[in-house]
């Protein structure tokens, strides 16, 4: 339905005329135009995102450490099993078919696939990677060292049945 302006339409028939050869001339840029207001509102905008984003990378990034430092923990020193509460023989025999470094390494590359997919961005991902290498290597020389000690305590038990 057509709206009805009583006594017509004031703004028929108006004709706007050629502005050419009226002198019009583009304005200076100064610092407070609109472009430049914008371009530094922006790129203040840009930069708070940016922190943002890398206190929000940062924050899971500890968190995920956190959470691959409590699976080591569990993994190496659960009360019922930790594979460092194996003790002679236990600790130096394969289970499965893994020893103890292969086991220990198996579990703590599967919590850390867990863990990882708590990893939201690439930047996540890549500093947890490069965490896990150093958790990695860290249990591996824990368990080594371990049944070294365990092999230790085995031979000695062996030697004590044999007298």
């Amino acid at each position: 339905m057509a709206i009805k302006i009583p006594g017509g339409n004031p703004f028929v028939d108006i004709q706007v005329g050629s502005t050419q050869e009226m002198g019009l001339q583009t304005a200076k840029e100064g610092e407070w135009s609109e472009r430049k207001q914008f371009e530094g509102l922006s790129g203040t905008f840009g930069k708070a995102m940016e922190d943002y984003q890398k206190s929000i990378d940062e924050t899971v990034t500890r968190d995920n450490m956190l959470a691959l430092n409590d699976a080591v923990d569990d993994i190496l020193n659960n009360k019922e099993t930790g594979l460092l509460n194996r003790k002679g023989k236990d600790a130096t025999t394969a289970k499965n078919g893994m020893s103890l470094q292969d086991q220990a390494m198996d579990e703590l590359k599967r919590r850390y696939d867990d863990i990882a997919k708590g990893a939201y961005n690439k930047r996540q991902r890549e500093a947890l990677g490069k965490f896990y290498g150093s958790v990695a290597a860290s249990v591996q020389q824990k368990t080594a060292a371990h049944v070294i000690k365990q092999q230790a305590v085995f031979e000695a038990d062996v030697h004590r049945r044999e007298m």
